[in-house]
């Protein structure tokens, strides 16, 4: 196959213009990423005091290696603010430099933390003993323990954004195998649970219709609360669903046309178009006044959450008494958002898509979805795309 010159002016002229259009998206990225979990004003010293007076079934010893995981990171960030050398104060952790250095980490918000910031305090620790860099094991040792706090203040603070799904893999420590990623693997098990959702004495069609989105679409909670019946559209040759991502930037998503298509469409007729939101909480309001959501909008992860494991127990339940299965063989349906996310992902791969195209549906780049999102691909017959073959 002939190949160009890269010396040619023409080259030089298109790697120019594609190096000026990767600087343009990293600048958009990095705003969008700023703006992510924009209502939580929690510092890192208030999340880490809320952290410590959690109530957890892991032991006092392990509870405490997670908080002393979370001061070195509060140090850590706090010595780059400062402009001080995290290497002096981790030889002299009782020092004033490091005392000051853990008060102004303690200042910055939980919200603005970053995976790069985690990767960059992973790489700055030493062996206090050899005063060189810790191992790659301890580091991995040290993501984990701080994932764990992480993974609290997601919960507490209802955050849709977490620093550690953005992090780099470490030497040696390779991302979760497709095999093992949870999620709804093959079509026929997608078709069964809706096929038990669809068994619920209440809100079967909203319960099929939300999870069929969720699992064709690949749509993350915040999006699926916001959605709007005015952001389905139903024109050909559209026929996308509106997506909003967390960062207020719209995508447009292809609506499934042998699975999702029908069930969309005769669950928007069966609604109000007035209505402000397409999937509103089964919940009712509550006594509560909202802060942070609209009246009729889901309060947030946990409360659906909680509704979602009562529904997914019985499907469970319905589907093991009626095919004369395992308890492990209908584990996918107590599965959820994340779960649900890759499903699509695969669903979406497996069909033909390019993943190009699918990284734009998602959200996401191509490298992110191989190493977090993509499991095993199966041949499938689902269709995203007018006049997609297979």
């Amino acid at each position: 196959m002939k190949t160009e010159r890269r010396d040619t002016a023409d080259w030089k002229v298109r790697a120019l213009a594609a190096e000026q259009k990767n600087e343009t998206l990293q600048a958009e990225n990095l705003r969008q990423s700023k703006a992510i979990n924009k209502h939580c004003v929690v510092t890192l010293g208030k999340g880490a005091e809320d952290f410590k007076k959690q109530k957890t079934d892991v032991s006092k010893r392990s509870l405490d290696t997670y908080v002393a995981a979370l001061k070195d990171l509060q140090t850590y960030l706090g010595s780059v603010k400062l402009n001080v050398s995290y290497e002096n104060i981790q030889k002299m952790p009782k020092s004033e430099a490091a005392k000051r250095a853990h008060e102004v980490g303690g200042m910055l918000k939980i919200a603005e933390l970053r995976g790069k910031q985690i990767d960059d305090f992973l790489s700055a620790r030493i062996d206090k003993k050899k005063l060189s860099s810790v191992t790659e094991k301890r580091k991995a040792a040290l993501k984990r323990e701080l994932s764990v706090a992480y993974h609290f203040w997601v919960r507490r603070y209802e955050l849709t954004h977490n620093a550690f799904e953005h992090t780099q893999l470490l030497t040696g420590h390779k991302a979760t195998a497709p095999d093992s990623r949870e999620m709804i693997r093959t079509v026929g098990d997608l078709k069964l649970l809706l096929w038990a959702l669809g068994e619920e004495s209440e809100h079967a069609l909203y319960w099929k219709t939300f999870v069929a989105t969720a699992a064709l679409t690949g749509a993350d909670l915040s999006t699926l609360f916001d959605l709007k019946p005015q952001d389905v559209l139903f024109e050909e040759p559209a026929r996308f669903i509106m997506c909003r991502n967390k960062t207020g930037k719209q995508r447009d998503t292809p609506i499934e046309r042998t699975i999702l298509l029908p069930l969309i469409t005769s669950y928007s007729q069966g609604i109000e178009q007035s209505q402000p939101f397409l999937f509103p909480s089964v919940l009712g309001t509550g006594s509560r006044a909202r802060t942070l959501t609209a009246p009729g909008q889901w309060s947030g992860p946990s409360a659906f959450g909680d509704a979602w494991k009562r529904i997914s127990a019985r499907c469970a339940a319905r589907i093991k008494s009626e095919h004369k299965v395992s308890d492990a063989e209908t584990a996918y349906c107590l599965l959820g958002p994340r779960a649900w996310r890759r499903s699509a992902v695969t669903f979406m791969n497996g069909a033909g898509c390019l993943p190009g195209q699918v990284a734009r549906w998602i959200g996401h780049s191509v490298s992110i979805q191989d190493r977090h999102y993509l499991g095993r691909m199966e041949r499938n017959e689902l269709v995203f795309e007018p006049g997609q073959h297979h």
